[in-house]
């Protein structure tokens, strides 16, 4: 009677070694490879060139000699990280451009974006980081028109899979980059998101975290969003048209807008100022040029806002 056939291990399979205690990756394993890195217990075998061509940090700290008993019980050099695996494993497999959480035209889950740029940052590999980066600035615009049509107007297949609350980790991330552009959007989303008096945060023993502060700076600025979107609505909805319209049903038309968006401003919190007023039901009423002549006013209104929110939410661009 003939003995099954065992499936063959292949490189690619998780697996122990017994020496070390570490795990071989399943994807960032290659056969070939000539380094090891190691994180949070497992093992990546990748190549020297792959790493140095990338980035200059990577290069120097592979021209140091490295131990070899780390990654496996054969000869390979391996360098201990502190990241986290997932964390490496997203930026080497974006090295090799085998990243399948990071494909250009497909949704990216927020939290892979935030993996790639805060380690991407940290190891200096510029390509990385500007694809990541701009990934992320599609959606947290420094151009408020742009900002608008993201909130007003989202693709049908989004390529950044996120939430408001995420804004606080942009926010973080701008700190960290340096990149301030990132701000104004993410502190407008936060102040969206967070519920007035806002949640409770966990406080270290030796004092407030730069999220607390972040956090308190959004609540702060809840009245004065709500200030600045009663004015947008107010300004936009002015009961006078356009100079070149005559037409008596306009003049109708814009002062029950004006009385429609008193009323709700004045029992409203409403803090969103730049979700743009829905004027679908007027259409057939209000001529063209009363139609752009309110448009216009609701985003020069916008515009001011936009460049006072750092006033509102207290911090620098």
């Amino acid at each position: 009677m003939s003995t099954p056939l065992k499936r063959p291990r292949v490189d690619s399979d998780p697996q122990e070694d017994t020496k070390t205690g570490l795990v071989k990756d399943k994807e960032a394993w290659f056969h070939d490879g000539n380094i090891d890195i190691v994180a949070g217990g497992i093992a990546f075998r990748v190549h020297r060139s792959v790493l140095s061509i990338h980035s200059e940090l990577f290069r120097d700290i592979l021209s140091i000699p490295q131990p070899t008993d780390k990654g496996s019980s054969c000869d390979i050099p391996s360098v201990e990280v502190t990241d986290s695996a997932d964390d490496m494993r997203h930026l080497l497999l974006a090295l090799y451009f085998n990243n399948e959480c990071f494909r250009p035209h497909k949704t990216v889950k927020f939290k892979v974006v935030d993996s790639l740029i805060r380690l991407a940052h940290k190891y200096q590999v510029k390509s990385v980081l500007d694809d990541a980066m701009t990934r992320l600035k599609a959606y947290y615009p420094d151009d408020m028109d742009q900002f608008i049509k993201v909130l007003n107007d989202p693709p049908v297949s989004p390529l950044l899979q996120h939430d408001s609350m995420d804004s606080l980790q942009v926010i973080r991330i701008a700190r960290l980059t340096g990149d301030t552009s990132l701000l104004r959007p993410a502190f407008y989303l936060l102040c969206q998101a967070i519920d007035y008096p806002g949640p409770q945060t966990d406080r270290a023993s030796n004092g407030p975290t730069d999220s607390d502060e972040d956090i308190a700076r959004a609540i702060a600025g809840i009245k004065g969003m709500q200030r600045a979107t009663d004015d947008v609505r107010e300004e936009a909805s002015e009961p006078c048209g356009s100079m070149e319209c005559y037409m008596s049903q306009c003049r109708g038309a814009l002062k029950s807008i004006h009385r429609t968006y008193r009323d709700v401003c004045a029992d409203s919190e409403d803090r969103d100022a730049f979700r743009c007023m829905d004027l679908d039901d007027w259409a057939e009423i209000l001529c063209r040029c009363c139609m752009e002549t309110v448009k216009e006013r609701e985003n020069a209104a916008q515009y001011r806002v936009w460049e006072d929110l750092p006033t509102i939410f207290n911090f620098r661009v």
